[in-house]
């Protein structure tokens, strides 16, 4: 449940091991702030993965991504545009990368899939 998860991160945060905490979805007000001051007495960074734009409780930043498709002369190559806004200040940039993926998300494997599809020849 949701007041678990919030738990588990109170306690991750306690410990004080960790440098970098990450947690996705946002936290009630309340359970917020006790949650930041946890992280700031630990020295540690929280980050929180949110879906939605808005204000999270007692966040220090907020980044912005946002993935520009890639021209049709460029295939693969992306252009992101960053967003970071802090105390009402707002800088922004835009840069290019190339997004390799994984050998397993490739369209051509290399190797032959031997498994039977429904509908497909073998």
């Amino acid at each position: 449940s949701a007041r678990e998860a919030w738990q588990a991160l109170d306690m991750v945060l306690r410990m004080g091991v960790f440098g970098l905490v990450i947690s996705e979805g946002a936290p009630p007000p309340s359970v917020a702030l006790r949650l930041e001051r946890f992280a700031r007495r630990s020295n540690a960074a929280w980050v929180v993965l949110v879906r939605r734009t808005g204000v999270v409780p007692g966040a220090a930043l907020r980044v912005q991504f946002e993935w520009k498709a890639p021209a049709v002369e460029a295939a693969g190559r992306y252009r992101i545009a960053v967003r970071a806004v802090r105390n009402g200040i707002t800088r922004s940039a835009e840069f290019s990368c190339d997004v390799a993926f994984p050998y397993r998300l490739c369209d051509d494997p290399g190797l032959p899939d031997r498994r039977a599809r429904a509908g497909c020849r073998v």
